[in-house]
């Protein structure tokens, strides 16, 4: 029964607050393209998905695929190390060794202001984000983008993992789009609306009680969300939701800059080199001029391995076949 079970050709793997969620509508636009509609499905940071029962259940998200189309899903869980581990080793053993991925990133301190206002509402999380920063070593960890991809590049080539500038893939919309699809292995198709954006901190809204339950339910997201057309499940959600509350987002201090850039020094001048790069650049201009109008680069450089932990392991050696 399992050589019947479907499952993605290729993943979106994060980061979180990077544009994933934008990425992975414009994907959906590709006739060619099968993803569920609810993204975050996330079943491969969890071992289950290794058990007989847990393969079943991840397969349901791609049954009403057609089988000329490809399969894909995104969640951000699949690069934050150090909270979910193991993940690379659960897609190559799962989907299987010829997965491909695609990392979208932005600039890390961008990143980082984002993050703190998606959260800083829940309990616990200082509204200041210097202080939030120092307390809360996932605003760090998550924008640490070579220690998120180390191990992935112990299980896959380089050359199936691509890297997107979320700078870049704005400014460059369609350009990036059909880079994108050739590299998952579509022809281009020209984007609805390419100045369309999705999940930014300003167009969140809270959903409570019953309805919550249901819609992240299994049944809903594998089922009823496949099955409903997205001209009614939006103006439903809208009368079933209210507007999330916008924080204000604080500035990054000097000093709390300066230790952001001492924590991340090292890995940004590693993720240059993965991506073949001097130095890493992150603001519109420079980012065009660094990775070009397509802002995707497909690895395949030279550095240094890292354990599934994201710790360094030395001895440089090829990462791509």
């Amino acid at each position: 029964m399992e050589a019947r079970l479907k499952f993605p050709d290729f993943l979106v793997i994060g980061a979180l607050k990077c544009g994933t969620t934008t990425l992975c509508q414009d994907l959906m636009q590709h006739p060619g393209i099968f993803m569920p509609a609810s993204k975050e499905v996330g079943d491969l940071k969890d071992d289950r998905v290794l058990t007989r029962a847990g393969r079943a259940s991840y397969a349901d998200y791609f049954r009403f695929a057609d089988p000329a189309q490809l399969c894909a899903e995104g969640a951000t869980a699949y690069t934050r190390l150090p909270k979910f581990q193991g993940v690379p080793a659960r897609v190559h053993a799962v989907c299987g060794p010829q997965t491909r991925m695609l990392y979208i990133v932005r600039d890390p301190y961008e990143r980082i202001r984002s993050h703190h206002a998606q959260i800083v509402q829940r309990p616990g999380i200082p509204e200041d984000i210097n202080e939030a920063v120092h307390q809360i070593p996932d605003f760090v960890d998550y924008s640490k983008y070579a220690m998120q991809l180390g191990p992935w590049l112990e299980q896959f080539p380089g050359t199936q993992i691509a890297v997107v500038c979320l700078e870049g893939y704005k400014r460059h919309r369609q350009a990036t789009m059909d880079a994108i699809y050739r590299f998952v292995g579509r022809e281009p198709i020209r984007l609805a609306d390419p100045n369309a954006v999705h999940n930014s901190v300003g167009q969140r809204r809270r959903v409570d009680g019953v309805f919550y339950r249901m819609i992240t339910s299994k049944f809903y997201k594998a089922y009823l969300q496949q099955l409903s057309p997205k001209a009614l499940r939006r103006p439903l959600r809208k009368i079933l939701s209210r507007p999330a509350p916008v924080p204000a987002v604080g500035a990054i201090s000097p000093e709390t800059r300066k230790w952001l850039e001492a924590q991340l020094r090292d890995d940004q001048r590693e993720f240059a080199a993965m991506l073949g790069f001097s130095e890493m650049a992150w603001t519109d201009e420079a980012a065009t001029s660094l990775w070009g109008e397509s802002s995707l680069r497909i690895l395949g450089q030279t550095a240094t391995p890292r354990d599934g932990a994201g710790k360094s392991r030395g001895n440089s050696v090829p990462w791509a076949s």
